[in-house]
């Protein structure tokens, strides 16, 4: 299938464009890269010997001697990538461009749903790539690494990347596969990360956010309770910058209870939300090791009822029942096994301490936190629409301005995002699995495709 995107360089200049009979998210990108030949060893000489002198005088440029890679001239360094396979046939100036602020999504998929997603996310689908292979996330890691200590000359480093590792999921979720069918966690993730990172500090330490997991899922609950363990033993180094824990009213089994209630079924809401109480009090006390030993959050996001569509928010909120079953729990810990609580002041203050940071509401019509992605339609009269924001990062391009957070899709494609807004590129690393396709993310803007040219 044919398409005639906006083509776009680096600057974002582009030209008006038309599609005809185009399914609703069903066009094919061919993802090829601008370098046509391979590199020779005299290329990557030059580029080395190139690289020397354009870190020197990047850093003469700036007061503290600071170097990022955008501000070299990629066509000079352009070979420095010979045989880094997850870069093949990528010019450094796509490579460049690909790595600047990059998200490296995981997992496509989160089984909470919850109606207030700015991401969007959906539950796992088997008619998409919702996961990335081991293989191609361990290729893209290692390959980043080598280039980083390529690129570490004159004593400074121009590629620093922020680790975000999820972005549409959750991490007690997330699992990769190798082609063996063994399966590696978030935490499995992080540790790589950490491994490959010792020298040249590349990658950001990234974060940790959850909202719960079913308390009655064995599985689940074991691999809470080992990553419980691994990060208050296992790491040398802090190996999370933020452990979040999300608490809502909008969570799947809230959604289901303010459904029964509108149908009149009042018990069975009163069950389902007393579900989701059990489900955090579970995780709150799960985790209770982690609170002293990480920067440890609890989320509790929600929208005034005064500002919320009539019929959208109902019921108890869910924060009074969590921390009375969490209160519960943790006197029943102190009374028998002494897991977590072994005295009156370990209760008394672990519980004062999750009181306060359970009540600390964060609202999202403050302000600096407006409704988008789900939350937009929870809300009366929101600022903007997710057309209006559409319109906006469209005219950003328009205007020259490309300086989007870059998502790495589990196939490898690259995504430019913009809050709850993304758009398509015609960019890619080369993985394994380039040939499948993988779900739309968020309020991905229609018959669009951001075409990287070089200067």
């Amino acid at each position: 299938m044919k398409i005639s995107p906006l083509l776009a360089n680096w600057q974002g200049n582009f030209t008006n464009y038309k599609t005809k009979n185009i399914e609703k998210n069903k066009i094919n990108l061919t993802f090829t890269g601008l370098q046509t030949t391979p590199f020779s060893d005299e290329d990557y000489k030059k580029a080395l010997e190139n690289l020397h002198k354009e870190v020197r005088e990047a850093k003469k440029k700036d007061r503290d001697g600071r170097v990022e890679l955008k501000t070299l001239d990629m066509n000079k360094i352009n070979g420095i990538q010979k045989d880094i396979k997850v870069f093949e046939g990528l010019t450094m100036g796509e490579i460049a461009f690909m790595l600047e602020c990059p998200s490296i999504l995981l997992n496509r998929c989160c089984s909470s749903n919850c109606a207030h997603c700015g991401f969007m996310a959906t539950p796992f689908s088997n008619a998409t790539l919702d996961r990335m292979s081991w293989e191609d996330f361990s290729e893209l890691i290692s390959g980043i690494r080598e280039l980083s200590q390529r690129l570490a000359v004159e004593e400074t480093n121009p590629l620093f990347l922020n680790s975000n590792l999820f972005q549409d999921s959750d991490c007690m979720e997330i699992e990769l596969r190798d082609k063996d069918g063994n399966i590696y966690d978030y935490l499995d993730c992080v540790r790589f990360i950490q491994e490959n990172n010792q020298m040249h500090n590349t990658f950001s330490t990234p974060l940790f956010d959850t909202s719960g997991w079913n308390p009655k899922s064995e599985k689940m609950q074991k691999r809470a309770e080992k990553f419980v363990y691994q990060l208050t033993n296992e790491f040398d180094k802090n190996p999370i910058r933020q452990f979040n824990v999300s608490i809502n009213p909008y969570h799947l089994l809230r959604s289901q209870a303010q459904k029964e209630r509108s149908n009149f079924h009042f018990r069975k809401a009163r069950e389902l939300e007393e579900a989701y109480a059990e489900r955090m009090a579970n995780a709150l006390f799960t985790l209770t090791p982690v609170q002293d030993k990480l920067h440890f959050n609890v989320l509790s996001r929600w929208i005034s009822p005064s500002k919320t569509n009539k019929g959208e928010l109902s019921g108890p909120p869910p924060e009074k029942a969590i921390l009375k079953k969490l209160k519960k729990m943790y006197t029943q810990d102190y009374k028998g096994e002494q897991k977590y609580i072994k005295s009156e002041y370990e209760l008394k203050r672990t519980l004062d301490t999750m009181n306060w940071v359970i009540r600390g509401t964060e609202e999202y019509t403050s302000p600096d936190i407006e409704p988008w992605g789900r939350a937009e339609n929870l809300v009366k009269n929101p600022k903007t629409t997710s057309a209006q924001r559409e319109a906006e990062m469209l005219a950003k391009i328009n205007q020259g301005n490309a300086n989007f957070a870059r998502l790495i899709n589990p196939n490898g494609s690259v995504i430019l995002n913009d809050c709850d807004i993304s758009a398509r590129t015609n960019l890619a690393f080369n993985f394994q699995n380039s040939h499948m396709s993988v779900k739309p993310f968020a309020h991905e803007i229609k018959d669009f495709v951001y075409e990287y040219r070089e200067k």
